[in-house]
């Protein structure tokens, strides 16, 4: 019984961990498409989160130097 356990448990950890390694490749390959909270992409989360500003207005008017949440980045040029 206890060797049916270890092998249950095994496979549960590697379930886990297969997980987690395609999160981390889905992270690293396609972040614009990684999902989270609320469904919302996780780069928009986390940008939305963090400053409490609109990943839209930055789209639309932070990579040309134009003003973002009152300030004015002169130096930044579209990709």
């Amino acid at each position: 019984m206890k060797l049916v356990n270890r092998h249950v448990a095994w496979i549960l950890i590697l379930i886990a961990d297969a997980g987690l390694v395609a999160w981390g490749a889905m992270a690293a390959a396609l972040p614009d498409f990684l999902l989270g909270p609320g469904g919302t992409p996780i780069l928009t989360a986390g940008y939305e989160g963090f400053s409490k500003g609109s990943w839209s207005e930055l789209r639309e008017h932070g990579s040309d130097g134009r003003q973002v949440h009152g300030r004015t980045f002169p130096n930044v040029r579209r990709l």
